[in-house]
């Protein structure tokens, strides 16, 4: 991100020439690596791998060489007034080697982009849940992160895929579409938000998932992903909750939580057929979801529908009737 300060009042144009004015929304501080440090490819080569990571405020100073290992891309936002939403997909361990996977994160501003923060007239506290490989045992642990009223935010992870089975493909970052037309009277901003209308904090994420193939792609030793499904959440408070529904795990599995009820994001597609490329809208009050996606078979799928045999494009609405009570 790079800011721009209007109205500066000065006849030397070399005095903001060495004045830093952009930052860096995905930089992060490696906080441990993992014991087992080194990841390899059967074929000589070797890379070192992150276990634990944490963003500070100060890494917004940071330049990309700070961090080697970290990789950011896909990057969404939009502008609402002094409301600066942006999100991006991010890895702490990139390459071929990193053995890891991508998740969609989300972080906000309420002015402009000089401060990111929680909600500063929001809830009391905002809680990010995230899942963590304890570097101990190896296991992924769920745990949550909370910040108080307009404290500094970390980039909030929205996707929350849990170990390096799947990865997160074709984000996308949508507000609701406005009225069409502003007031053409210069400088004045029509698009600035009124905090007595929710619509103003309500927008929508998506994010497919792929299958992960570490080291099966071509050339020897490429990562290779096969589209799985789509998922999407809305959120009508700025980002402070998003909506999650309650999933009950199947009592049969060999799941530890086997017949307890969790939250997950709901699925906007799913199924055996592959799935990606979704592009969503809504109408302006942000009550109504417009997607479209990409569906194919590949021909060797087991047990799946006529209808969905072939290479199609697939187009859903989902109407929220009265407002969800977001978890």
């Amino acid at each position: 991100l790079q800011r721009y300060e209007t109205g500066a009042d000065t006849s030397d144009p070399g005095v903001m020439q060495h004045q830093r004015k952009h930052m860096n929304l995905s930089a992060a501080n490696v906080e441990a690596m993992d014991p087992v440090d080194i990841a390899g490819d059967n074929e000589g080569n070797m890379w070192n791998k992150v276990g634990k990571w944490k963003q500070y405020q100060g890494n917004l100073s940071d330049e990309s060489f700070a961090n080697p290992y970290s990789d950011a891309k896909a990057h969404r936002g939009f502008l609402r007034g002094d409301y600066f939403v942006f999100g991006y997909s991010f890895t702490p361990n990139w390459g071929r080697l990193g053995g890891d996977h991508m998740d969609f994160f989300v972080r906000r501003s309420f002015n402009g982009g000089r401060t990111f923060t929680t909600d500063p007239n929001g809830p009391p506290e905002t809680v990010h849940r995230v899942i963590e490989r304890n570097l101990d045992t190896g296991e992924f642990e769920e745990k949550e992160y909370r910040y108080g009223q307009g404290e500094f935010e970390p980039g909030r992870n929205v996707s929350v895929l849990k170990g390096n089975k799947y990865t997160v493909t074709d984000p996308r970052l949508v507000p609701p579409m406005g009225p069409g037309t502003v007031n053409p009277t210069y400088p004045e901003d029509d698009t600035e938000q009124d905090p007595r209308d929710p619509t103003g904090f309500t927008y929508y994420v998506a994010f497919g998932t792929a299958e992960v193939l570490h080291g099966l792609g071509e050339p020897l030793g490429e990562t290779d992903t096969i589209k799985e499904d789509i998922f999407y959440s809305r959120t009508t408070d700025g980002g402070s909750t998003w909506l999650m529904v309650p999933w009950v795990i199947n009592p049969d599995s060999s799941s530890p939580d086997a017949g307890e009820t969790v939250y997950r994001w709901p699925w906007m597609a799913q199924g055996t057929p592959h799935q990606g490329h979704a592009q969503i809208r809504m109408h302006p009050g942000g009550t109504r979801l417009y997607a479209i996606w990409h569906q194919w078979t590949d021909g060797d799928e087991m047990h799946v529908s006529p209808h969905d045999v072939g290479n199609d494009i697939w187009f859903r609405r989902i109407d929220f009737m009265s407002t969800p009570s977001d978890e």
